[in-house]
C-alpha cells in the first residue's frame, strides 16, 4: 500500500460507516498527510498519509512546468517532472537488516521526478504522485532547479552534455542532417548524489568525481535543462568509461 492511514483504509475496504470516526481535520495539507473526502472518485474519511519510503507530491501545473526549467526533448529514456512533496513516509526497512532506511525528502522539498515513475492519485479533484523517494532525481530551492541549487539523492549523477561534433577524428566533416541526429552520451560531471546506501544504511562511495567526463549507456537517464545547458541525470551503474 502507498499509505498507511487506519481511517482511509477501512472506508475503502469496509465503508465509512464500519467505524465512527473521529473528529474531523479540516481539509487540507499537514505534515503528515492530506486530508481526503475523496480519492480517485471514491468517498472517503481520513487522511492520505504515505506509507515506508513513498512520498506523495503535488504536481505543478502544466503551465508552470514550462518554465520550470525542464528540458524535455525526447532524446532520453524519460522526461522529468516537477512538483512539491506534500507528505513524506518514514523509511523502509531493510528486509535482511531491519535497518530503518530514512526517506531523504520532506514535506516542502521541490523534487523532479521521472516521467515513469510513481501512480497518479486524485484527492478531492487535485492531481498527486506518490512515488518511491529512490526514484527522485533531484531536490531544488527556487522556481526552477539549478546546477547550483539541485541536489541529487543516492548515486545520481548530472552530467552536462557534449554538443554536437562537427567531425570526426579522421577530420572527415559531418553532415548537418547527421548533427541535429546527434544524442550526446558523455560530458562533464557538475554534481552527483552522495551514494547509494548499504543494508545498514552506510554510504557506497561514487567512484567518480565533480569535473571528471563521463560516458553513459544509450538510452537512459533523464534530460533536465538547467542554467540555459543540457544535462542528462543518470545512476552511477550506467557510467560505462571516465576520464579526466
Amino acid at each position: 500500500m502507498f499509505w498507511r492511514s487506519l481511517m482511509l483504509g477501512a472506508a475503502l475496504l469496509g465503508g465509512a460507516n464500519a467505524f465512527a470516526p473521529p473528529a474531523r481535520r479540516a481539509r487540507g495539507t499537514s505534515l503528515n498527510g492530506v486530508a481526503a473526502s475523496t480519492v480517485n472518485g471514491v468517498t472517503v474519511e481520513g487522511t492520505l498519509v504515505p506509507d515506508q519510503n513513498f512520498v506523495l507530491v503535488r504536481l505543478r501545473e502544466a503551465e508552470e512546468e514550462s518554465e520550470g526549467g525542464l528540458f524535455l526533448p525526447g532524446t532520453a529514456r524519460e522526461k522529468p517532472r516537477d512538483g512539491e512533496v506534500v507528505a513524506a513516509g518514514p523509511g523502509k526497512r531493510d528486509p535482511e537488516t531491519g535497518t530503518l532506511l530514512e526517506t531523504e525528502v520532506k514535506p516542502g522539498d521541490k523534487i523532479v521526478y521521472g516521467e515513469y515513475d510513481g501512480t497518479r492519485i486524485v484527492v478531492d479533484g487535485v492531481d498527486y504522485q506518490v512515488l518511491e523517494d529512490k526514484n527522485i532525481l533531484l531536490i531544488y530551492e527556487g522556481d526552477k532547479p539549478t546546477i547550483t541549487n539541485a541536489r541529487l539523492l543516492e548515486d545520481r549523477i548530472a552530467v552536462k552534455l557534449n554538443g554536437a561534433i562537427d567531425e570526426t577524428t579522421r577530420g572527415v566533416l559531418i553532415a548537418d542532417s547527421a548533427q541535429k541526429d546527434y544524442v550526446a552520451q558523455d560530458g562533464e560531471v557538475m554534481a552527483m548524489g552522495p551514494g547509494l546506501r548499504t543494508s545498514m544504511g552506510d554510504r557506497i562511495p561514487m567512484d567518480i568525481k565533480v569535473g571528471e567526463f563521463a560516458r553513459f549507456r544509450d538510452f537512459v537517464g533523464a534530460d533536465i535543462d538547467m542554467d540555459g545547458e543540457n544535462f542528462r541525470v543518470v545512476r552511477m551503474s550506467e557510467i560505462v568509461a571516465k576520464w579526466q
